[in-house]
């Protein structure tokens, strides 16, 4: 049976300063007060899941504590339902390490947005000693509109963008978001070429499915 533990939780800002900058950018003539009032508007979900999944938060300590959970794309956040209201794991003073939903591992990480320092919530697609590798859900908010740029009679959407981040052993977490081929393997630092020479040689592309493998293999070298 899922039990909701105390382990250190925090209100979601619903309401908050972020969500109203995106729903006001979409000008939808319509008084917006909730995650309700927005799926209404929008085809999509401001959720990773359809459905509420079973969770596993372990904490620093090695406690788990068993909640059926979701992740919000608005702020970055791991979420459940308590009392009818949304709840956020709160990552400050919690001491959560880690939390598994649907064969995905999540953590908390503080990471630069919009050129200030935030904390939310990412997968972890490879934990190495190197070099690691996570994957963080945002939530990006689309007009309807035809190929021409003219709106179209499609209703606005909801859309979930994933964003892949990495951390040297040493350094802060960064965007990856590489220019070129050049800027990419610049990450190996001294071991550039023979990672390229390692995905040329098993035809690995520069994605999701192929950067997980070359960091993982850059974590044996």
């Amino acid at each position: 049976m899922l039990m909701c533990a105390n382990f250190g939780i925090s209100h979601a800002q619903l309401h908050g300063e972020e969500i109203n900058n995106l729903i006001n950018r979409m000008n939808t003539g319509k008084d917006l007060n909730s995650i309700k009032d927005l799926e209404e508007v929008y085809d999509g979900s401001l959720f990773l899941w359809k459905d509420w999944k079973p969770g596993v938060v372990t904490r620093k300590s090695g406690e788990k504590d068993h909640i059926l959970m979701n992740y919000l794309t608005a702020d970055n956040s791991l979420v459940y339902m308590k009392n009818d209201d949304l709840m956020a794991l709160n990552p400050g003073g919690s001491q959560i390490n880690s939390v598994d939903i649907e064969g995905k591992t999540f953590k908390y990480i503080t990471y630069m947005r919009e050129r200030s320092e935030t904390v939310g919530a990412v997968e972890v697609l490879y934990n190495g000693t190197t070099i690691s590798l996570f994957k963080k859900y945002d939530m990006e908010l689309k007009n309807g509109h035809d190929g021409s740029g003219y709106k179209s009679e499609a209703r606005p959407s909801i859309i979930t963008k994933p964003m892949l981040y990495y951390q040297s052993l040493g350094s802060n977490i960064s965007y990856l978001v590489p220019a070129s081929k050049k800027e990419f393997y610049s990450i190996f630092k001294d071991k550039a070429s023979q990672m390229e020479n390692y995905a040329k040689k098993n035809r690995l592309k520069i994605n999701e499915a192929g950067i997980t493998k070359m960091v993982e293999y850059y974590n044996t070298l």
